[in-house]
């Protein structure tokens, strides 16, 4: 077990048995970007799940689209916690039933003004590339 980002915290309490959810609700992970915080105040969005995983699209404030995409949700079972006003304490959410992520396809424009400041910072790999002789382990970038 290794936990995923500095950012996350692994909490020392008993393990969880049982897990009862007592209605029919359920509980969605939605996830985008970290450097893309888009906002959708009073939004309202019909989903409807096609075969592509597409789930519906919503305009933001500043007139983009953004693609609601379904994941697959098999897997292990994922499990939301809320803290409480309790002190320390976390109370169960529910098992995460599906998982979203918010896709936002760029107008060309910003194609453009992308890859010409792309252009301006070239990454190590091309540079291992073009240095005239081929790296069998090209340095990769990664960004979360």
């Amino acid at each position: 077990y290794q936990l995923p980002e500095k950012d996350y915290a692994e909490v020392a309490k008993d393990s969880l048995t049982h897990i009862e959810q007592e209605d029919l609700t359920e509980v969605w992970l939605f996830q985008w970007p970290k450097s893309q915080y888009p906002v959708f105040n009073g939004k309202e969005v019909s989903l409807k799940l096609n075969a592509y995983g597409e789930l519906g699209s919503v305009e933001d404030s500043e007139g983009k689209c953004h693609e609601l995409m379904s994941n697959n949700t098999r897997g292990p079972h994922v499990v939301a916690f809320s803290p409480c006003d309790c002190g320390s304490e976390y109370r169960i959410g529910g098992k995460i039933s599906r998982h979203v992520s918010l896709v936002r396809y760029p107008e060309p424009e910003e194609l453009k003004t992308w890859n010409s400041n792309r252009s301006n910072h070239p990454s190590s790999s091309t540079s291992n590339l073009s240095s005239g002789r081929r790296s069998s382990n090209p340095t990769r970038t990664s960004n979360p």
